[in-house]
């Protein structure tokens, strides 16, 4: 039984158990659902795109709800690909809170803030699509009925109860793809935010032995127990590292190509849409992707920065004072830590501030190449 883990909150444990990422959970009706969108939904959202072409807004729209959506469940089945590794990351931060003393860090509060920050900017733009749903259904004719997800199916589709059961499916399946597109990135901040709360942990206690070491001069066994564990925790933190780089590097290259081209389409329809609406509703969405692709290259840099900072505790110390069998030792600790963990989108690119920069960049120019064409 998985005890409470305080880098997780309790809305992402129930996002986790719905979408079948935490131990010894299995949903599988959600998991059909969000399946048989490939069936219900993205292929009308490719045939509407065909019948927009010459609407600059609507096409951008459509492009990026495509994008994304195809994006989330390419990321979703790696995730489930890599449920083993996963659950395996899930039960040693588990373990790890167990044992400790410490309940509530910075990093716990940070990852929890930023969890809960992506989660209202989700309902923030989810609820901008149903103002204008619900005018056009009480207002307009039935033909010019709007659908949550922009789809064309070859029926009438705006005829009722056929469009009454299309919106209620278009909700259910959109409400289930908002919350596993929160997984990934979540998902990352609590780890990253996990490792963070063990280096401070590690620091600590490596400043402690440093200055029992420096009081009791030469080595004893109970000493050599001591640093043999810090050396053993810092592997630990090591291990973890490179099995959350196994986890997500694949899903961290594919959410940043796939929220490059949707600042850019967001960017393109915000410069370019007259409708005050639409400006609101690309405003969330755009500011959201940011947010987005900017904590994932933070969670990455802060990853590397912690990781160093193991061996500056070393440095500060009066290290060169002490028995020489521990300088011996505390060398490996120092000669690993000057190599910096990373994590990385796809091997192709370091997660960090200036990914973030090229990314940024990058949808610039994707979007005055769109500004010129259209």
């Amino acid at each position: 039984m998985i005890t409470k883990i305080p880098c997780i909150s309790w809305e992402f444990e129930y996002i986790l158990r719905i979408v079948s990422l935490w131990p010894d959970s299995y949903n599988i009706p959600v998991a059909v659902i969000l399946l048989l969108a490939w069936v219900t939904i993205l292929p009308f959202q490719f045939i509407h795109m065909s019948e927009i072409l010459d609407d600059v807004v609507e096409l951008m729209t459509a492009i990026c709800d495509f994008s994304s959506e195809v994006a989330l469940f390419i990321k979703l089945l790696i995730a489930w690909i890599n449920r083993k590794v996963l659950m395996g990351l899930i039960c040693e931060m588990a373990e790890d809170w167990e044992k400790s003393d410490v309940k509530v860090t910075n990093e716990t509060r940070v990852s929890c803030f930023i969890t809960r920050l992506d989660l209202y900017i989700y309902c923030g733009a989810i609820t901008m699509f149903f103002p204008k749903l619900l005018i056009a259904y009480f207002t307009d004719s039935p033909k010019n009925r709007e659908f949550v997800l922009k789809t064309s199916y070859p029926f009438e589709d705006y005829k009722s109860p056929a469009y009454e059961i299309i919106i209620v499916l278009h909700i259910v399946q959109g409400l289930l793809m908002a919350a596993a597109d929160l997984v990934p990135q979540a998902f990352i901040v609590a780890l990253v935010c996990h490792f963070g709360a063990q280096c401070n942990i590690l620091q600590q206690q490596l400043k402690e032995f440093l200055a029992i070491a420096a009081k009791d001069g030469a080595m004893n066994k109970k000493n050599f127990q001591q640093v043999g564990e810090l050396v053993m925790m810092h592997q630990k933190n090591i291990n973890f590292s490179d099995r959350i780089e196994e986890a997500f590097s694949t899903i961290s290259l594919i959410h940043c190509l796939c929220n490059g081209v949707a600042i850019g389409c967001s960017g393109l329809v915000f410069v370019m849409s007259r409708n005050p609406f639409d400006i609101g509703r690309f405003s969330i969405y755009l500011v959201m992707k940011l947010v987005q692709t900017f904590v994932l290259c933070y969670a990455g840099e802060y990853l590397s920065n912690k990781s160093i900072s193991i061996a500056n505790v070393i440095y500060e110390s009066n290290w060169y004072d002490l028995d020489r069998q521990y300088i011996k030792i505390l060398q490996l600790i120092t000669v690993r830590s000057q190599k910096p963990l990373q994590l990385t989108a796809g091997g192709f690119a370091i997660l960090s501030s200036g990914m973030f920069a090229v990314i940024l960049k990058s949808s610039g120019s994707y979007m005055s190449m769109l500004r010129a064409t259209y």
